[in-house]
């Protein structure tokens, strides 16, 4: 199991997408935002407290203390696929270009 985590640790990491806060493009985003397997700054992580959690389940951004379950919701995803995701699912949306 500490094998596969490392694994999928090294993947995230690897996409340089996640390197910037998914909602405002800061470098070095500080938080995570669980169920929507994306990776913000902490700014916007104040803001994402706000919400309830089936919103925005946020923690700190320390992948080696997360469980495998949640290393897989953003080995699956990350900024990079759900802002796919928003494009495709909210086309009407604005500022979503990153």
């Amino acid at each position: 199991m500490f094998h596969e985590k490392e694994r999928k640790i090294k993947t995230i990491l690897k996409d340089e997408s996640n390197n910037k806060c998914f909602d405002c493009n800061n470098s070095k985003p500080e938080y995570i935002s669980l169920n929507n397997a994306c990776f913000i700054c902490k700014n916007c992580f104040k803001r994402h407290q706000k919400f309830p959690l089936n919103i925005s389940k946020t923690t700190k951004n320390n992948l080696k203390s997360l469980t495998l379950k949640e290393l897989q919701y953003l080995y699956f995803g990350g900024n990079k696929k759900l802002l796919e995701f928003m494009k495709y699912e909210y086309p009407n949306l604005i500022n979503l270009d990153h």
